[in-house]
């Protein structure tokens, strides 16, 4: 805080990469995608692979932001940042997972509601309900 409040910014350099890495995994369709959406914003991006070459996390810089009596960047890993933006949260933004016994269990209670306001003499919210399947 110190830091930002000596350049005169408004935020952190966390704060700040928070912002644009959320922005980034919201947009992205998957990991090549969102590690150049990173870099397409300025940020410098450390890939980490595991030990079969996959890449298992991430860690991005801002531009300019060096360590104290240093030349070295400051790097936050992405589940440093928050905990949704470790890799394996921002991998669930881009393939989201339902389950076939969720679509079973909604179209199950959706089936219900519909019964329900039939039974309640509410034939045309029964009706719509029963479209929303």
């Amino acid at each position: 805080m110190e830091k930002a409040a000596c350049r005169g910014l408004v935020e952190t350099a966390r704060e700040s990469l928070q912002r644009t890495v959320r922005t980034a995994a919201a947009l992205a369709q998957g990991d090549a995608d969102f590690l150049e959406r990173l870099r397409d914003t300025g940020l410098r991006v450390r890939e980490r692979p595991g030990d079969d070459g996959a890449l298992v996390g991430y860690a991005v810089a801002p531009p300019g932001d060096r360590a104290v009596c240093s030349s070295r960047p400051v790097w936050f890993a992405g589940s440093t940042l928050a905990y949704d933006l470790s890799l394996p949260w921002v991998r669930e933004r881009f393939f989201p997972h339902v389950a076939p016994a969720d679509w079973a269990l909604a179209g199950h209670r959706i089936r219900e509601a519909s019964a329900l306001l039939g039974r309640a003499g509410q034939a045309s919210g029964a009706r719509d309900v029963a479209r929303a399947r």
